[in-house]
């Protein structure tokens, strides 16, 4: 047990002694984590990304590249867990020294061109998971259920407590540049980028200066409490059912004895606090909210949120509708329709509704966040039930305000073999901002193992 914890500590303190940055990296390395060797509780995974693209308009004509290698390690014992995600990354863009002007001056303060070599981290946490808590500490994701007021990587602690029908959430932490969402290691602004100079960034470049605390209520109106049964038999053992976030089936059994349950019209209702605090920010930055889930007819769900910015002099309301539908069909295809929009509405005179790690990044492009309201989106996924496993995703956004913004996603992707995917993206945007249509081609493959 002992190497095991020293092998860990010393690959992680390897990894941190370099830049120490954290990234926006869509990883499927935990899925594939499997022991050193026979037996061991420390499991390994290695995940390599290599993609490359185009991007063209009248004024441009940009290839790029990049290239990231990810090592997970995962110690498990009990209750316990150590995690580290940790990596190598290289990247480049054929009209960086033209586009960037030289990287100085107000133009680029708030966002620095980031080193083409890169070590960094991704997660570095301790877990303790019991049977109604978990408690995660260090580098991790963190997300306020799915309220739109956090999306980021944090250092920090995550606390959830679930109490009959309640379900509590708290989250405090700090975020630096260093291990953002859109940080230098892996973000996609530099890549992406259209316009010269960059976005404001909300996020300080040290840490304890943008740090936040939030918690989320959340009520369960169907939970019902246990009753323990006294005539139960070692025989009658059943496994409990766990839920997950990636799949989901419309099927039903065939029981015609059993009564089928009621559906009720709300699936959950959740009280938002939250709070950004620090030399980084205004002297209070107050946010609360409410979301709530529905089941609608037709099998169709509503998840509806709104969130009020409590600041001097610039209050103002940001609200959420998104409506999706997922359908099984006979040959086990699996489609998903979802549509959304995001608005806002100013009380102080010039205001906008600014939270700082929401992090919408909505388009595969432009990436639109919660200064870019409003919006709508719709998307349509399909999966289909054959060899290589294909799906075809197809993505419009459209700022309905501002800069008159919209974006066109279409994506393939196949599964070859075992953790080895292939992505194809094609993306086309139309902006006031831009004469013309600017183009983007992109091709990736992630391989797991």
């Amino acid at each position: 047990m002992k190497q095991h914890y020293m092998l860990f500590f010393i690959i992680a303190i390897l990894f941190m002694s370099r830049n120490g940055n954290a990234n926006d990296c869509h990883s499927e390395l935990s899925a594939f984590l499997k022991p050193i060797y026979s037996g061991s509780s420390l499991k390994w995974a290695l995940e390599a990304t290599l993609s490359a693209g185009k991007m063209d308009n009248l004024v441009l004509d940009r290839t790029f590249n990049n290239q990231m290698l990810l090592l997970g390690l995962d110690y498990s014992a009990g209750a316990h867990q150590l995690y580290f995600e940790g990596g190598a990354k290289f990247w480049n863009r054929s009209d960086e020294d033209e586009y960037n002007g030289g990287n100085s001056g107000s133009t680029w303060s708030n966002y620095s061109k980031p080193e083409k070599n890169n070590w960094g981290l991704r997660e570095l946490f301790y877990g303790n998971y019991q049977a109604n808590s978990k408690i995660k500490a260090g580098l991790q994701s963190m997300r306020l259920g799915n309220s739109m007021i956090l999306d980021e990587r944090v250092l920090g602690i995550s606390l959830n407590q679930k109490l009959g029908a309640f379900d509590i959430d708290f989250k405090i932490g700090t975020v630096s540049t260093d291990f953002s969402r859109q940080g230098d290691f892996c973000g996609k602004r530099h890549v992406n980028r259209l316009f010269r100079g960059g976005r404001f960034n909300l996020v300080s470049a040290d840490l304890w200066e943008t740090n936040f605390i939030g918690a989320l209520i959340t009520f369960d109106p169907s939970y019902e409490k246990p009753v323990e049964n006294a005539n139960k038999t070692s025989d009658d053992s059943f496994s409990d059912d766990f839920s997950s976030d990636d799949f989901s089936s419309d099927g039903f059994d065939d029981f015609s004895e059993f009564e089928e349950p009621k559906k009720r019209l709300i699936k959950s209702i959740s009280l938002v606090l939250f709070e950004e605090f620090g030399s980084g920010f205004h002297d209070y930055k107050y946010y609360f909210g409410l979301l709530a889930k529905l089941s609608l007819p037709a099998l169709v769900e509503l998840e509806t949120e709104i969130l009020y910015q409590y600041i001097k002099d610039e209050k103002a309301f940001a609200y959420r509708f998104q409506l999706s539908r997922d359908w099984t069909w006979p040959s086990g295809a699996l489609t998903n329709l979802s549509l959304s929009y995001l608005g806002e509405e100013s009380i102080d005179d010039n205001t906008k509704f600014y939270s700082a790690f929401s992090n919408l990044l909505m388009g595969e492009v432009m990436q639109l966040d919660v200064l870019d309201l409003p919006f709508w989106t719709i998307s349509v996924k399909h999966d289909f039930p054959i060899m290589f496993k294909p799906s075809i995703k197809v993505f419009y956004l459209e700022q309905t305000e501002t800069n008159h913004l919209n974006e066109w996603d279409f994506q393939l992707s196949a599964h070859f073999f075992k953790g080895f995917r292939v992505y194809a993206t094609y993306s086309t945007i139309v902006t006031d901002l831009l004469e013309g249509h600017t183009d983007m081609i992109r091709l990736e493959t992630k391989w797991a193992f």
